[in-house]
């Protein structure tokens, strides 16, 4: 974590102040640069003759390093480029004053200027009462010793505003409005201020990602990044488009002590919030805080305000109704949000609350030929695998190129939502200290291969982004087991079978490790259900996925299929499922029922560039027809029919092809490698199946064949790691979002 700071409203007697904890460094990996123009602090004042005669004007230019203003975060890490503010004073009568104080702030882009809005507007909702002024929404808040204070906050381009008032309670209403009619007529002045000074600026829009928020190893179950479980543009039922959001750690602190937040829910690991405006004129307040287990969040929860109610796919859920504000807190594992809405009415606010709610993450599970989530939405898994893990480097590819959060947040970026990790059973045993192979990743050196593996599955989940962990063979070393078994002299079926259940548990309180790849290709000598224990990967498959459901009754165990089976001649290396038909894989939980929903099928592919000879339905009559036929009876009719006794979940594994060219993807050659991929892709399609290409990796790593650091011809990322081969990325878009109806 990044070290915090903290700043405070404008200082005046008596008022509010803020001390929110931050995570400037957060912010600044995600804010593009950019310059800015200089502009003239003067132009951002006020106009005198808004105020009273007899009013005291003090004008004063803010600089980054030493005002004290709304927001949470220093301006300096929104990257304020020019500021203004002004403490205005005066009186009506006898014993009625008020003061505003305004700061107008210009920010180098637009992106900056809404994060310091909605930074500015969620630390108001946090602690106080939204009403309207005028045909605008602002905040009161009421301290202690009678004081009250109404602050707007207000942005254009790359202008934003704020504005506060405070008095006494003691005038009554009929006076406090003669004030708040003044800080309305302030808040139309600066509105045509922002107008001319907030579009001048030069804009720089280069990417901007939501920040993250890695969790510690053991939360759970959801471990993902709050910033991923708030409303997006996609989630708000007005058309509305949130601001930028933040991540407020702790609970916001009032100068008076008695004032105490109503939103912030106490304790948490992270907290994040985001604000918006709907085309009705409403607005919203959102945020989602990750705590470390369930009852954390259960006791969170019950110490907000509000009333118990109920919501579809909520643990828990309260609301309240005050003033034309509705809240509704509700509670999904151990993510609590909060949904506050001003202007709204209740269906909207339910509405929206079912739509964030689809974004909490949940363990998956297999429903007839599917993979849906806790709710019962398909899932489609588009993956890459990301080897090297099982090699002898013992870490993923790549780092010494790139630092893993960059590979990670490009994978992500591309929109792929999974990442297939292979691993060797050495791995697991032995634990070696890695130093090599990580001069991106100076952090890493010295640590043990599995914490590299925790960062990296820690990581990935902060960004969203699933995990399937794969046996790939026993001693680390290229390419599958030699015997095609599961086990070897060194490394034996019972250790292999432990070693699964030891992996279970450590990522069982994570849903970021979604599906346990119990072994890559079994071939040669391996049977299906024979009985013979030395060779049936039927029957070992079941041993380990049911050790590792005994460890983690959550995680789908996937299992891939054999190369011969019967007199069909050989397929892919497990890629042959016909065994399944008569004989399929039957898991238990610890007590004994049936896991049906946890089990998931898999078979890889590859065209002639590597199978060659061994596939001999390559040759010049090749049609996609033909090829569709193979697919379909090795593997493709476990999912054709749902009701079969043997229906189950299918996913590819691995599939790749070449990118030296474009015919690598798409070929009218029958035979041909371009002619295979195009049409495996096209299967892909008409089945709704889900994938993982291999491979992510832009350069080689250890092994065998291989050559450290060579470019990876079968890689989708540039040799620098950071870059897709353009079509190979462009073919794989095509069967992003083949998601199959609902059943």
């Amino acid at each position: 974590m990044a070290s915090h700071s903290s700043l405070r409203l404008i200082s005046r007697p008596p008022g509010i102040r803020l001390a929110v904890p931050l995570l400037a460094a957060l912010l600044a990996a995600w804010v593009p640069a950019a310059s800015a123009q200089a502009a003239t602090p003067a132009s951002l004042a006020l106009p005198r003759s808004i105020f009273p005669a007899d009013a005291s004007v003090h004008p004063h230019v803010d600089t980054s390093a030493t005002v004290d203003v709304l927001h949470a975060r220093p301006f300096v890490a929104f990257g304020e480029s020019a500021g203004l503010g002004e403490t205005v004073g005066w009186s009506v009568r006898p014993r009625v004053r008020f003061t505003l104080h305004y700061h107008a702030s210009l920010y180098p882009d637009p992106v900056r200027t809404a994060t310091a809005f909605g930074d500015a507007r969620a630390s108001l909702w946090e602690y106080g009462t939204p009403i309207r002024i005028g045909g605008r929404i602002g905040f009161q808040v009421r301290e202690r010793k009678g004081i009250v204070d109404v602050a707007l906050v207000l942005h254009h381009g790359n202008a934003e505003i704020e504005l506060q008032l405070a008095y006494h309670t003691s005038i009554g209403a009929d006076n406090a409005r003669l004030g708040l009619d003044v800080l309305e007529r302030a808040a139309g002045a600066a509105s045509t201020i922002m107008t001319s000074a907030g579009t001048g600026m030069q804009l720089n829009s280069g990417p901007a990602h939501p920040p993250t928020m890695v969790a510690p190893p053991g939360t759970g179950p959801v471990v993902k990044s709050p910033s991923l479980m708030v409303m997006q543009s996609t989630s708000n039922g007005r058309g509305a488009a949130p601001d930028p959001g933040g991540f407020r750690l702790g609970m916001p602190g009032l100068a008076h002590q008695g004032a105490a937040s109503r939103l912030v829910p106490p304790g948490g690991l992270s907290h994040y919030a985001v604000t918006s405006a709907n085309a009705g004129g409403g607005q919203w307040y959102n945020s989602a805080s990750l705590y470390p287990d369930t009852a954390s969040a259960a006791t969170a929860l019950a110490s907000l305000p509000g009333e118990v109610t109920s919501v579809p796919g909520a643990s828990q859920a309260t609301f309240w109704d005050q003033g034309g504000e509705t809240v509704l807190t509700f509670r999904v594992d151990n993510v609590l949000s909060v949904l506050a809405g001003f202007g709204v009415g209740p269906e909207a606010r339910d509405l929206l609350a079912r739509q964030i709610i689809k974004m909490v993450p949940t363990w998956l599970h297999a429903q007839g030929t599917q993979i849906v989530d806790g709710r019962g939405n398909p899932v489609h898994l588009t993956a890459l695998n990301w080897y090297g893990a099982e090699s002898p480097d013992f870490v993923v590819g790549g780092l010494d190129y790139r630092p893993y959060q960059q590979i990670l947040q490009t994978i992500s970026d591309l929109g792929y939502n999974t990442i297939r990790l292979p691993f060797s059973s050495q791995l697991v045993e032995q634990n070696p200290i890695v130093n090599a192979h990580l001069n991106a990743n100076p952090q890493l050196r010295g640590r043990h291969a599995l914490d590299i593996l925790d960062a990296i599955v820690n990581y990935a989940g902060a960004l969203g982004l699933s995990v399937i962990l794969d046996n790939h063979r026993s001693e680390a070393g290229w390419s599958t087991e030699p015997n095609g078994l599961w086990y070897t002299p060194q490394f034996s079926d019972a250790s292999f079978v432990s070693d699964w259940a030891a992996l279970a548990a450590r990522y069982a309180r994570s849903n970021t490790v979604i599906g346990l790849d119990l072994r890559n290709e079994p071939h040669g000598t391996a049977t299906w259900g024979d009985g013979n224990a030395a060779t049936d990967w039927r029957a070992a498959a079941q041993r380990a996925g049911n050790a590792a459901l005994a460890a983690n009754p959550n995680v789908l165990i996937v299992v891939e299929g054999v190369q011969y089976y019967g007199t069909a001649p050989s397929a892919w290396w497990g890629a042959n499922l016909m065994g399944v038909a008569t004989a399929p894989v039957q898991l238990q939980y610890a007590d004994g029922s049936p896991a049906r929903d946890r089990l998931v099928y898999s078979a890889h592919d590859y065209g002639p560039g590597i199978c060659g000879s061994g596939c001999p339905w390559f040759n010049s009559t090749t049609t996609y027809a033909s090829l569709e036929q193979v697919w379909d009876s090795y593997f493709g009719y476990i999912v054709a029919d749902p009701s079969q006794p043997y229906a189950a979940p299918l996913w590819i594994g691995e599939f790749g092809t070449c990118n030296a060219q474009r015919t690598c993807v798409q070929d009218t050659v029958p035979g041909s490698q371009g002619q295979w991929f195009a049409s495996f892709v096209q299967y892909l399609s008409s089945r709704h199946l889900g994938w993982a290409y291999w491979s992510a990796n832009g350069t080689q790593s250890s092994g065998a064949t291989r050559a450290y650091g060579q470019a990876e011809g079968y890689g989708l990322l540039s040799p620098d790691w950071s870059t897709p081969t353009p079509f190979v990325h462009a073919a794989l878009q095509g069967i992003m979002n083949d998601l199959q109806p609902p059943q």
